[in-house]
């Protein structure tokens, strides 16, 4: 899931929704999750506990991409 994090960013930046930064830090972001995936070093316990916070961070700004709209009159 965090290789793919940068996936709903940029089909939101396409459509105007977020700035390019945005996508840009979760491009970057994946691509440090996939590359540290690749390499596997050895790295301390902290590199998981970062992993599962993008993920989560990812997958709340996801929700609040979508949020419910209010019934139009």
């Amino acid at each position: 899931m965090s290789v793919l994090a940068f996936l709903p960013f940029t089909v939101a930046w396409r459509r105007h929704v977020v700035p390019a930064w945005i996508a840009a830090v979760y491009f970057l972001g994946s691509a440090i999750v996939c590359g540290f995936a690749v390499v596997k070093p050895e790295v301390n316990a902290l590199f998981p506990i970062a992993v599962w916070a993008f993920m989560i961070t990812a997958a709340i700004h996801v929700l609040l991409l979508d949020r419910p709209k209010g019934q139009g009159k």
